[in-house]
């Protein structure tokens, strides 16, 4: 289910009135959209999934399969929400594609049972550019899904889905044969029918991209343990594989583990046993320049750090440099060197400014704190008008002038009192 997109357009415009760039979200063909402030909008598809047999219900979705493109340079836009300064439709970032599980089921119809179940889809997902101001888009075409119906009223049907407790995978050099293997648990009431892995290769900027699954086998020996294999392409990179493992239990209720969003890869999965991954290499991150001590309430100032192994340069590495709680996304340069532009719009005080990495599975974290005190901006306040002695009856003018800053500008939004004694 998807079905085709319309791509709809709005000219954003800068803080400074100056023209910004022109923002961009999808609709499917009946203009239904998810709106949740300061994230992108996104398509919602719906689909009636109402049994056709009586007393059953569907009681979980798992994604089997899809075909998708993805688009870089989008700058999506994102809802507002409706305040008495409505209008302000901030950046969106995310280091994994969003939302990570972009499917899920609505019963609030079926409750009583004269209503329909539905399978609600959003087929976009976004990950933030080097540019932290742009997205690179990820569109489906089409997402297949397998559905499980239930009609079981007893205690078991109140059972947690399955908890997947470990991921893991194997590459045969010879035949390109990829074995994946996942460790699921669950509610012994309920039990586990179904464990599978559903992978792709992302393909390059603006070609097509595929999702399938693979459905893995129950150990004989070990009940926990569940095994599959799946054959890559001729020439295919295995390090570029991300896969995802999903598991049903008895009553059909499903569970997703995506490793939070940025999905697993072969040979650099989080705790995976000892010995089938290589222990990441310590890096350095420092600021190439300390920041600044102070800076004035709502004025810009540039942060620039460096991320290096043993020396070494990494480039094209994620970083995250911010201040406080405002944290904007870089990519690290040939020179292992990322910058970013903060906004001093906090309450005055001492922050702390961060530049830190995550970690993958080559390199170990790694980050750099320094502090800054934000300083309340001068302010200045003029009278002006038909000043002076006046007579009797007559007309009083007085106009009040705020401002702040350096140099001054209108301070807007902001009661002053005019007192006459």
């Amino acid at each position: 289910m998807t079905g085709a997109l319309a791509t709809h357009s709005l000219q954003l415009t800068n803080p400074d009135l100056t023209s910004g760039p022109a923002a961009t979200y999808l609709t499917p063909p009946d203009g239904s959209v998810v709106l949740r402030p300061m994230q992108p909008i996104l398509p919602l598809v719906s689909a009636n999934v109402t049994s056709p047999s009586a007393g059953y219900l569907l009681r979980g979705a798992g994604l089997r399969g899809g075909t998708y493109t993805e688009t870089s340079g989008v700058t999506p836009l994102t809802a507002a929400p409706a305040t008495e300064l409505r209008g302000i439709h901030a950046p969106f970032f995310t280091d994994v594609l969003f939302p990570v599980e972009p499917w899920s089921v609505n019963s609030f119809d079926a409750i009583g049972g004269a209503g329909v179940t539905r399978l609600q889809v959003t087929p976009v997902q976004h990950v933030s550019d080097a540019n932290p101001l742009t997205s690179t888009r990820r569109q489906f075409s089409d997402m297949d899904f397998r559905l499980f119906y239930s009609n079981d009223l007893s205690a078991a049907a109140l059972a947690a889905p399955p908890t997947i407790t470990g991921v893991d995978s194997s590459l045969d050099a010879g035949t390109s044969v990829l074995t994946f293997k996942a460790r699921a648990i669950g509610d012994p009431t309920a039990g586990i029918q179904a464990v599978w892995a559903t992978w792709t290769i992302p393909p390059e900027i603006g070609q097509q991209g595929t999702w399938q699954s693979v459905d893995l086998a129950q150990d004989a020996v070990d009940p926990s343990l569940w095994t599959g294999t799946a054959q890559l392409p001729a020439g295919a990179d295995p390090g570029s594989v991300a896969f995802m493992m999903q598991a049903a239990n008895g009553d059909g209720r499903v569970t997703l583990d995506a490793n939070v969003g940025a999905y697993y890869h072969p040979g650099s999965i989080p705790g995976a046993p000892t010995g089938t991954t290589t222990t990441p290499a310590a890096t350095v991150t420092a600021f190439t320049s300390a920041p600044p001590t102070t800076v004035a309430y709502g004025s810009n100032f540039t942060v620039t750090a460096n991320r290096s192994s043993g020396g070494t340069p990494l480039a094209g590495r994620l970083m995250r440099i911010g201040i406080g709680s405002s944290v904007l996304p870089a990519n690290t340069d040939a020179n292992g060197t990322a910058s970013v532009t903060l906004l001093a719009a906090l309450a005055p005080g001492s922050y702390s400014v961060t530049a830190s990495f995550a970690g993958d599975g080559a390199d170990a974290p790694s980050g750099a704190t320094a502090n800054v005190s934000v300083m309340a901006q001068p302010t200045s306040l003029t009278l002006s008008g038909t000043l002076g002695t006046q007579t009797f009856g007559g007309t009083l003018s007085v106009v009040a002038t705020l401002n702040a800053g350096t140099p001054p500008a209108a301070l807007s939004q902001r009661p002053v009192f005019v007192i006459f004694t």
